[in-house]
Parts: structure tokens; sequence; C-alpha cells
């Protein structure tokens, strides 16, 4: 192959990808950042202006690595409402089993025991970081409540009295071998 037609097809693929890069709208305002990898600056993550800031960013996102990472969020950010919904039926599970195993005290001629609660998840996200991988978070509290009475009875048949609050939240990988979200 000559040098002159190697360059003429090396040219033909740069005018294609500043083609495309000009075709690509940025990203919308309304997207929120994603935390610089290096732990720059938030004013470093800011779009460059210009045709060398479109083609830069035309180019990352035609990189096979790219491409890559957005189909294993694409997939995870799917599966992330099932898993936060298996994740609160298996903290009732935990809450029941609590209660079950609760340790009573005699003080005083009063029975009195406490155990782990959970309220419902308040938040369920998945992002995706500036590298491209899956994060699931979600957020919910946990009830330390005490129960007393004069018998273990009657403290059992007692209204739970919450002691202390506790906002927990749960940060999630996703196993792109095993295709789900792992804990």
């Amino acid at each position: 192959m000559s040098r002159f037609y190697r360059r003429s097809v090396g040219m033909a693929g740069v005018a294609a990808v500043i083609a495309l890069g000009l075709a690509i709208p940025p990203p919308c305002a309304s997207e929120e950042p994603s935390a610089p990898a290096d732990g720059a600056a938030a004013t470093d993550t800011q779009p460059e202006q210009g045709i060398h800031g479109r083609v830069r960013a035309a180019l990352q996102r035609l990189s096979p690595m790219r491409m890559r990472a957005d189909r294993l969020y694409q997939r995870a950010s799917e599966a992330f409402p099932a898993f936060c919904q298996d994740w609160e039926s298996k903290l009732r599970e935990r809450e029941r089993n609590n209660v079950s195993h609760i340790e009573w005290k005699d003080s005083s001629g009063v029975e009195t025991g406490s155990y782990v609660g959970y309220g419902k998840i308040m938040s369920c996200v998945c992002k995706q970081s500036a590298k491209g991988v899956p994060i699931g978070k979600l957020m919910y509290q946990e009830f330390q409540y005490q129960l007393q009475g004069k018998t273990m009875d009657d403290a059992m048949h007692a209204a739970p009295k919450p002691a202390r609050t506790t906002n927990t939240t749960e940060i999630f990988g996703f196993d792109s071998r095993l295709n789900k979200w792992t804990y």
C-alpha cells in the first residue's frame, strides 16, 4: 500500500469522526455530572468548548470500552429495582428473626428485651461512575426497639418503643460475570 493511500484513508477516518462528533448533541444539562476519577475539581469536568472538545467527547462515547460499560450499566440499572425489592424482603425476614431471638433481662421485676427493626427503603438509586462502573445505593432506617412488661409474655405483647434510629446507606456493586448485583 502506498503511503499516499494510507494517509488518505486515515484522513477520511478523522473526517468521519469529526462529522459524527458534530452530529452528536452534548449530554443534557439536567444530567448529574459524574465525580472525576482522579479527584479533580468539579470545574475540570465541564465539557470543552469548540471543535476539539466535541471531537474528544464523540471519540470517548464511541470507544469500545465506554460502549461496553454503557451496555453493562443499562443491564445493571434495569435489574436494580428488583434487587431493592428483594433487599427489603430480606430486611423484613431479618426483623422477624430478630424478634424471635430476643434476649430477655429481668430487672427489678420487669422483663426487658430489645431488637432491631427496619423501615421501608427510602431511596433506591443506580448510578454510573466516571469510569462507567454501575453503583447501586439504597437507604433505609434501622430502629432499636425496647419491649418491657411484668412477665415475658406481657412484654412480647406490649407495643415496642423506639429507643434509637439509625439512617443506613448500603452501596452495592454489579458483577458482570454473574449478571447480578452483589453484596
